[in-house]
């Protein structure tokens, strides 16, 4: 399956969870559409980091769109962690530490920053992607560890939402006979236009 079509249906699943936080916080079926974006997201970084032909340029990328968020995602969600694009800046970080050997490094960074630092989905944000990049060509591993560890996350936040994520990441092993090439700057500039408008919203109406 491109990635593309793995983004649109993230992005898609992003709004839709959005709009159900904000507006609609007693319909609970949007937050559970909106559990398909996280896996996907965290996917498409993994990919994204492993064929990116410069992995320093992927998180400066990463880490404007993040800044450019930042007032966005304070205002209209509305809580005082970072957004999820720093969250995958951590993970992106800790995979380069990963490509150059400094596995010791890539440890430390992956375990201290999402304790240290309050990351939108924390610890379990910032693994989510690189166990996807370490076993990129083993699918099912992939399937079973995202089960695993949004289990225990499920467990020790004492949600259950969250499972819905879980059979949503089957998705990765869907082929469509269709290709679908979006801009690449896609997601990045939805990020945080979608959360401006969602403010605009809220605000007028």
């Amino acid at each position: 399956m491109r990635n593309d079509t793995l983004k649109l249906i993230a992005i898609l699943s992003m709004l839709t969870d959005h709009i159900g936080l904000i507006f609609f916080p007693q319909i609970e079926f949007l937050r559970v559409v909106g559990r398909i974006a996280f896996p996907l997201f965290a996917f498409g970084i993994a990919v994204g980091s492993y064929y990116t032909k410069s992995i320093k340029k992927y998180a400066i990328r990463l880490f404007v769109f993040a800044l450019i968020s930042t007032v966005p995602h304070y205002l209209v969600i509305n809580n005082m962690q970072f957004n999820i694009l720093f969250t995958f800046l951590v993970s992106v970080i800790g995979i380069a530490f990963l490509k150059e050997e400094k596995k010791l490094y890539g440890l430390l960074w992956l375990l201290a920053v999402p304790i240290i630092l309050p990351l939108e989905y924390g610890l379990y944000g910032v693994w989510v992607p690189v166990l996807f990049y370490l076993f990129r060509q083993k699918k099912m591993i992939q399937l079973l560890l995202f089960a695993l560890v949004t289990i225990f996350f499920c467990l020790f936040y004492s949600t259950w939402i969250q499972l819905f994520a879980v059979p949503f990441l089957l998705l990765i092993f869907w082929k469509p006979g269709f290709q679908l090439n979006l801009p690449k700057y896609l997601f990045y500039l939805f990020y945080p236009l979608h959360l401006i408008l969602l403010g605009i919203f809220l605000w007028f109406f």
